[in-house]
């Protein structure tokens, strides 16, 4: 009875939905083309495969470990995303390895009958946080397995105001994969069982990065121009209005340290590079037109960061000084580089809390904290940069979990 009325729900109000979604499209100028695919009019032949799905661009990259675990197997391997963004990243990130990319299916009946007759998943993985009605319902009337994999909440309020709603749809749920204690004990005030769920940490700090040798630093500095003398802070992902603070702190300590600064949006570089020139006594260059001599680096570039983070004597990760909810802080801390974020860290809040009680991270409460970091001796932050590579090591293993769980319920490629 539920079901009915909640696809009547859908039948009522689904146009409206729709056309306010396909007019946003238009208006900001996102491909249309593949919130139309969404409604499912095609038709391609299945294939048996294990099946990835994920929302976007942060959950199918928190997937990527495990995806190439899984098809090292010789399996099979379907993905379906539910944003543009995200349906982008699958295909330059899998092409090579996945069978096919979907764009995932609306909730809608017709939508979510023909999407399934495109699949034949052996089982349905599903990252952190997709609950649909419809979609589980269906995959439970073919028998095919529901896996949540790195688990996680949102609004809890919202998990309890709808929970009549919740309550349905995990107990279609096969298996829980959860990063934390917390998020089990959530699990079990909805009502799911206790062998229902499964402790592995966060799949994020599974992701595989490559080592960088000092051959390989060395060769970076001398590409970057960096200048022996002084230490380097590596600010990345940073977002607008966070730069501004970064150079308030940054100007008095020029002779002793470079900074290098990466955008989260490479299109305001050209802004930032203008600002720091209006407002500031630094020297700048972008990355692009390297100057010889420069106290602001900004990386105008694709694709570097990762290895720039590598010579940082300190790292900064943006998106958390500003409420943007922070970015990727593993990636220095995968190279024992000290790291710092601001405290809006919500979209990596798991990973940064495990950190904390290692004190393997410093949280800065506001941009002026930047100078007690840059006061400090070198052998200090040498410690925090290690205490943060061990933390990283200890939250490791969820994907071998997931993997040794395939093998116990038989889960064929």
């Amino acid at each position: 009875m539920f079901l009915f009325f909640y696809n009547l729900f859908l039948f009522i109000f689904s146009p409206v939905l729709l056309s306010l979604l396909f007019l946003r499209a238009i208006i900001k100028k996102k491909n249309f083309k593949f919130y139309l695919k969404r409604l499912y009019f095609q038709r391609e032949s299945p294939v048996k495969a294990v099946h990835f799905h994920g929302v976007s661009v942060g959950e199918i990259l928190s997937l990527k470990t495990l995806i190439e675990k899984v098809k090292e197997r010789n399996c099979n391997i379907t993905i379906s995303v539910g944003t543009s963004s995200g349906f982008s990243t699958a295909k330059k990130k899998y092409s090579s390895g996945a069978h096919k990319i979907f764009p995932a299916p609306f909730e809608l009946l017709f939508s979510i009958k023909s999407f399934l007759k495109n699949l034949e998943p052996s089982v349905f993985i599903v990252a952190e946080a997709e609950f649909w009605l419809n979609l589980y319902y269906f995959l439970k009337k073919r028998d095919i397995p529901i896996w949540i994999v790195n688990f996680r909440l949102g609004n809890e309020k919202n998990y309890k105001r709808f929970s009549f709603y919740y309550k349905k749809v995990f107990s279609l749920v096969d298996i829980f994969f959860v990063p934390e204690k917390r998020y089990a004990d959530f699990l079990k005030s909805f009502g799911v069982d206790n062998d229902k769920i499964v402790l592995t940490g966060n799949l994020k700090a599974d992701i595989e990065f490559k080592e960088i040798s000092e051959e390989e630093k060395n060769k970076i500095k001398e590409n970057l121009k960096i200048d022996k003398k002084r230490r380097v802070l590596v600010c990345g992902s940073t977002t607008e209005g966070e730069e501004e603070l970064i150079l308030k702190v940054f100007e008095k300590y020029k002779k002793g340290w470079q900074l290098i600064i990466a955008p989260r949006h490479i299109e305001r570089s050209e802004y930032i590079l203008k600002m720091i020139k209006e407002k500031t006594e630094l020297k700048a260059s972008l990355k692009t037109e390297l100057s010889s001599e420069y106290d602001v680096l900004i990386l105008n570039t694709i694709g570097e960061l990762f290895n720039v983070y590598s010579i940082g004597d300190l790292a900064f990760v943006g998106g958390s000084l500003k409420p943007v909810g922070g970015h990727n802080v593993l990636e220095p801390i995968f190279h024992k580089v000290p790291t710092l974020t601001g405290n809006h860290y919500e979209n990596f809040k798991d990973i940064v809390e495990k950190l904390k009680e290692s004190k393997g991270i410093e949280i800065l409460k506001k941009a002026d904290d930047f100078e007690i970091f840059l006061n400090k001796e070198e052998k200090e932050l040498i410690e925090l940069g290690i205490r943060g590579f061990k933390a990283l090591e200890k939250m490791r293993g969820g994907v071998k979990k997931i993997l040794e769980k395939m093998e116990e319920k038989g889960i064929k490629c």
